[in-house]
């Protein structure tokens, strides 16, 4: 059986900004783009999780990546991440749904 893939926000330390993706290994995937691996992303690092959500389809998984990307309104996004119940991660690592 597949792993699920999960749909991740992750914020800047540096500015606050956030990036979204997606990744069968979210954790992996979040520590490349501290390291740099990501031509956007390592211009921001640190980077932490902010939220996710996981999806059994990648085709799901991909269509909820692509709506937030098209969203671009922070306060939009937000709403949106509540409403399809991601859970939001602060710095420590505690996770909660809003």
């Amino acid at each position: 059986m597949k792993p699920p893939v999960t749909v991740y926000i992750i914020e800047s330390e540096k500015d606050g900004r956030w990036y979204s993706g997606q990744s069968m290994h979210p954790d992996k995937r979040i520590h490349e783009h501290n390291r740099g691996y990501s031509t956007y992303t390592k211009k921001f690092t640190p980077w932490h999780l902010f939220a996710s959500k996981k999806f059994i389809t990648r085709t799901e998984a991909l269509r909820c990546e692509r709506r937030i990307k098209n969203l671009k309104s922070r306060a939009r996004i937000l709403e949106y991440i509540q409403k399809e119940k991601f859970v939001f991660t602060d710095v420590r690592g505690t996770e909660s749904v809003i």
